[in-house]
């Protein structure tokens, strides 16, 4: 039974990983859609590139995991040589809130959007484009600050 759940689990993770790795492009065509050049029939590309977005940002996240362990181990290795923490804390802080904006993003978005036209749907994937972007600039934003707080404290 413990065998089956982990092969499980294991299945899963390979399947989000992934299917969290793959970029912006597809058969060598940039899929970038914004609101000056989105043709009329762009829903497909414009669902495309949110999810896009979202894969990249989810790649993120597991770089998100990774460097809350080294500021972990960097605030207790601070605290035990009575040196400031407050950096590293501070750059936890901005990586939680990275990674729960992605969680709240991924919860409100409406994969189906079901009783909507085509116009709507449009008008809601553009929101949506706008709203992931800026969820990948978080993410992007507190990976690159937890590195230099890391990175200053190496010298």
């Amino acid at each position: 039974m413990m065998n089956k759940t982990l092969i499980g689990s294991a299945a899963l993770m390979l399947a989000v990983f992934t299917s969290c790795q793959q970029g912006g492009k597809t058969a060598d065509k940039d899929t970038t859609v914004t609101t000056a050049t989105a043709p009329v029939d762009s829903v497909k590309l414009l669902e495309d590139e949110v999810m896009n977005i979202h894969n990249e940002g989810m790649a993120g996240t597991i770089r998100i995991r990774s460097l809350k362990k080294e500021l972990d181990s960097a605030i207790t290795a601070n605290k035990k040589a009575g040196k400031e923490t407050a950096a590293f804390v501070t750059a936890q802080a901005g990586l939680d809130s990275a990674n729960t904006a992605m969680n709240d993003w991924m919860h409100a978005y409406d994969m189906d959007m079901e009783g909507k036209d085509e116009a709507q749907k449009k008008a809601y994937l553009l929101s949506e484009h706008t709203k992931v972007k800026a969820v990948e600039y978080k993410i992007n934003t507190a990976i690159d600050d937890a590195l230099i707080v890391l990175n200053g404290s190496k010298k």
